[in-house]
């Protein structure tokens, strides 16, 4: 098929679509029913994700040690990363919102250099400098 990608792409790109527009909803939701607790509704979207993407799991595909740390690190990203912005997500104007949100994606290659000692590329470090650059100065400007 001509000019249709088929090395997969297409399909991340719209994956990585689909997440944003549902980051952007969640910070919607938390906004707007701040009465609601938010470690049990991050628990509950926590479920209903791992109930949507089982259908796609390969248990054999890791070992049972790698199925207990990649469990760990479900609990802790989902639960204790999710639930404590979605605490915080009350607290704070949309904007500055999305800009530590958007901290993720440049402080992620940090954490995989600092605990597995994997370098990431020139260009990741100066995109994410970037990104990091633009979301302090914006919190900076902010604070005057």
């Amino acid at each position: 098929m001509a000019g249709i990608s088929t090395d997969g792409t297409a399909f991340g790109d719209m994956l990585a679509m689909l997440m944003a527009l549902c980051m952007a909803g969640m910070i919607l939701i938390s906004r707007r029913y701040g009465n609601i607790p938010a470690l049990p509704a991050t628990c509950l979207a926590s479920l209903l994700s791992a109930s949507a993407t089982l259908p796609f799991v390969t248990l054999t595909a890791v070992s049972t040690d790698e199925l207990g740390i990649l469990a760990l690190f479900g609990l802790t990203n989902q639960v204790l990363g999710f639930g404590l912005f979605a605490l915080g997500a009350r607290l704070l104007p949309a904007m500055e919102r999305a800009l530590i949100t958007a901290l993720d994606a440049p402080l992620a290659p940090l954490w995989v250099w600092l605990i597995f000692a994997e370098t990431p590329s020139a260009a990741t470090l100066v995109g994410g400098a970037m990104v990091f650059a633009a979301v302090v100065g914006h919190v900076r400007l902010g604070t005057r």
